[in-house]
């Protein structure tokens, strides 16, 4: 997977500033990362349905997704190591989990343990169906026309009289026709 573009969208100072030991304040940058890769290659074609993707003149199929990233402003005080955490459901944990922060916004770092060691730490997301919320991070991925069924399954464990057809409040598959006299839900 070849990344082909860094679009940069805002550079802030991250934490109003706050000095993480010696490695002192932190940069937070907000990205949306673009990238092509070849459908036919053996780890690829393991994607499901990635031959279905629209491809580019070349034959690659492109796609973008948000990035968030962490580093120290004076990039002289960095480890030289890149901490690369995936998103769960579109949100940090690693600050969460690491830097004992009481909350997965990225906004809040915690006791700072992974500045304060000179990390740079960066988030790519890489679900499609997160909703749009600005505290997210996200996949843009291409679009494939698939036709026949397609089978969601909810299991709850108490008595249920409304469910979401996603996971945790994630977008759905949306519906072709909204009054197609022959869909089915089957319970």
């Amino acid at each position: 997977m070849a990344v082909t573009r860094l679009e940069i969208h805002q550079r802030q100072p991250y934490a109003n500033k706050q000095s993480f030991g010696n490695t002192g304040t932190y940069e937070q940058i907000f990205a949306t990362a673009y990238f092509n890769v070849d459908p036919n290659t053996q780890d690829n074609s393991q994607i499901t349905d990635i031959e279905l993707a629209d491809t580019d003149s070349d034959g690659l199929v492109s796609f973008s997704a948000d990035v968030c990233i962490l580093k120290p402003m004076d990039i002289s005080k960095a480890n030289n190591t890149l901490y690369v955490d995936v998103p769960n459901r579109g949100r940090d944990r690693s600050l969460n989990l690491l830097n004992s922060s009481d909350s997965d916004q990225l906004s809040n770092p915690g006791n700072g343990f992974l500045m304060k060691q000179g990390y740079t730490i960066a988030w790519c997301g890489w679900q499609h169906d997160v909703p749009n919320n600005k505290h997210l991070m996200k996949l843009y991925g291409p679009t494939a026309d698939v036709s026949g069924k397609i089978a969601i399954t909810i299991q709850t464990n108490a008595m249920s009289y409304v469910e979401q057809l996603s996971e945790r409040g994630h977008k759905p598959y949306p519906t072709t026709d909204t009054s197609d006299h022959d869909a089915t839900l089957t319970v």
